[in-house]
């Protein structure tokens, strides 16, 4: 068998939060998935990027027809004078 022939690289290890510290606890404990944020720091740092640039995208967006949508929108009451 020839080694030199097999290239591929092992693959990292999997970036994994400490469980038993405090902080880590308290965000359980407060219903943050963990599990997402460990995924995401597992991504190369340009996936990272584009990920954010496409949420930030969707909120914009939605920010866009929110404004939009109330822009013909008249007041209910009329404020005392």
């Amino acid at each position: 068998m020839n080694l030199a022939t097999n290239t591929q690289q092992p693959a990292p290890a999997r970036i994994t939060l400490p469980r038993d510290h405090p902080d880590v606890q308290a965000a359980e404990r407060a219903g943050f998935d963990l599990c997402l944020i460990e995924d995401n720091l597992n991504l190369p740092p340009v996936q990272r990027a584009i990920q954010h640039d496409r949420a930030l995208a969707l909120v914009l967006e939605l920010d866009r027809q929110r404004e939009k949508l109330y822009a013909h929108a008249q007041p209910t009451h009329t404020p005392a004078s």
